[in-house]
C-alpha cells in the first residue's frame, strides 16, 4: 500500500504544541472520538492544525510547515504525544496510507492506526460576530488566574461557583472566586481596554487552567479575549485559540462582604509566615486544623499556636503595625492557601475583630489583590466548636 509523505517537521517545533493540546484530552471522554487529536494537513496554506477538546474546554493550534499532501486524520492523542516526546531532537517524517500514520526518525519508526471518523469529530466553536472582544496583558491575566484558582469551589451542587467571575467595566477587569468559605479577588485598570466594553461572565476552572497553561508556554505580550453567550475564547497571536464554555447563572455579589474599613493593620514577611504555618501543620494534621494568633504589642510579635489530637505546637513571628488585642483563629488550610496565592515578599493583614472577615493583601503587587478569610470562632480561648470550624459559609453561601 502506497505511503503518502505528509510533512517533515522538527521534533522541537512540534512537541510544545502537542504538550499544550494534550492538556485538553479528557480523562473519561463522553464520546470515544474525543480521546484523539484531530490533525489537518493543508498543502496550499502550508499549515498543520491540531484540535483537542472535551466538549467543555479545548484548543486549536496552527503551525506553519511545508506540507506535501492534504489530509484530515484522527489519532490517539496520548500515544502520539508520548511517541514524539520520546524521540530525539531532529527531523520527524510523517506519512500515511488509508489505515495508518507513520512516524519515522533515523533509526526509529512507528505506525499508529488512523481513526476513520475525522468527519465525525465535533467542531470546536469559534467566535461569532456578536462576540465582545478586548485585549489584556498576558502577565496580568496569568497572575489573576493563579491568584484566584485556590478559592474556586469543587461543589457541583453550586455550579456557578465552580468557576471564577470575570468582570470588565470602565477600562478595568477583575477576577474573583469563592467556595462559600473564602474569597479571592484581583483587578487592574488597563489603557488597552475600550470604554465601551462592559460584561460579566463566569469561567470554569477547566477553562482557566488551559488559558493559564497557554500563557505560560507562549510568552506573548498581550492576548485577545472574546466573550459571547455560553463561551469564551482566548487568542494568543494568530495561531493558538483556547475555547471554554462559560457557566450560566448569577455569580454571588461578593463585593458586599468585603469590609470597607479596618481597626488594625500589620505587615508580616510572607516567607516567614509560610514557614511557621508549615511547621505547625506538621503536628496539626486533622480533619479541620486550626491555628491561633495571639499578638503582643510590646515586642511586635505574633504567637502562633495549634492544638489537636495529633500534637501541639507554638512559634512566633515578627509583625509591624497596629496589632489587635484579641486572639484570632483560622482554618489552617484556608490561611495557607491565601498566603501561597500572594507572590510578594510582604503581606498586609487588615482586621477588625476575631469574628469579622480578615483581608490579606500582597504588598507591592503588580495589580491590586485581596484574599478574604473568615476567622474561626473560639470561646474563652478553647478550640472552635464544630459548627464554626469553617469560615464564610453564613456570609457568602447566602448570596450564592
Amino acid at each position: 500500500m502506497e505511503i503518502k509523505h505528509l510533512t517533515t517537521i522538527e521534533r522541537d517545533k512540534l512537541l510544545p504544541y502537542l504538550t499544550l493540546a494534550r492538556h485538553c484530552l479528557p480523562q473519561q471522554p463522553i464520546e470515544p472520538i474525543l480521546s484523539n487529536f484531530l490533525i489537518s494537513f493543508d498543502a496550499e496554506e502550508s499549515k498543520i492544525t491540531i484540535t483537542s477538546w472535551d466538549m467543555k474546554a479545548g484548543i486549536n493550534i496552527t503551525l506553519n510547515n511545508s506540507i506535501e499532501e492534504n489530509a484530515n486524520i484522527c489519532i490517539d492523542g496520548k500515544i502520539f504525544y508520548e511517541i514524539i516526546l520520546k524521540l530525539d531532537n531532529g527531523d520527524i517524517i510523517l506519512g500515511m496510507d488509508k489505515t495508518n500514520l507513520y512516524i519515522n526518525q533515523e533509526d526509529h519508526s512507528f505506525s499508529m492506526p488512523i481513526i476513520d471518523q475525522s468527519s465525525n469529530y465535533p467542531l470546536l466553536p469559534i467566535p461569532s460576530e456578536e462576540a465582545v472582544g478586548f485585549e489584556i496583558p498576558r502577565n496580568k491575566l496569568a497572575l489573576g488566574i493563579s491568584s484566584v484558582a485556590y478559592a474556586i469551589s469543587t461543589d457541583e451542587c453550586k455550579q456557578i461557583i465552580t468557576g471564577a467571575s470575570l468582570i470588565i467595566k470602565d477600562k478595568k477587569w477583575e477576577l474573583a472566586s469563592t467556595d462559600a468559605h473564602r474569597l479571592s479577588h484581583i483587578s487592574s485598570e488597563e489603557e488597552c481596554l475600550d470604554d465601551s466594553v462592559e460584561l460579566q461572565t463566569t469561567i470554569p476552572i477547566s477553562g482557566l487552567d488551559i488559558i493559564y497553561k497557554a500563557i505560560e508556554e507562549y510568552p506573548f505580550n498581550n492576548m485577545w479575549i472574546f466573550v459571547q453567550k455560553g463561551s469564551i475564547f482566548a487568542t494568543l497571536e494568530e495561531n493558538i485559540t483556547v475555547y471554554s464554555r462559560t457557566l450560566e447563572g448569577d455569580y454571588p455579589q461578593y463585593h458586599s462582604i468585603i469590609p470597607q474599613s479596618f481597626e488594625y493593620e500589620f505587615i508580616v514577611e510572607r516567607a516567614a509566615l509560610n514557614k511557621c504555618l508549615n511547621i505547625l501543620n506538621t503536628v496539626g494534621k486533622c480533619k479541620a486544623p486550626t491555628i491561633k494568633f495571639d499578638f503582643n504589642d510590646s515586642d511586635s510579635k505574633a504567637i502562633i499556636t495549634t492544638n489537636s489530637k495529633t500534637g501541639q505546637g507554638k512559634t512566633a513571628i515578627t509583625v509591624k503595625g497596629n496589632l489587635p488585642q484579641s486572639i484570632i483563629a483560622f482554618n489552617t488550610r484556608y490561611l495557607q492557601d491565601a498566603v501561597k496565592a500572594c507572590k510578594t515578599d510582604e503581606l498586609l493583614f487588615r482586621i477588625n475583630d476575631s469574628v469579622k472577615p480578615v483581608i490579606i493583601e500582597p504588598v507591592g503587587n503588580l495589580t491590586p489583590q485581596l484574599n478574604l478569610v473568615m476567622p474561626v470562632q473560639i470561646t474563652d480561648g478553647e478550640e472552635p466548636t464544630p459548627k464554626n470550624k469553617v469560615s464564610t459559609k453564613e456570609k457568602v453561601a447566602a448570596k450564592v
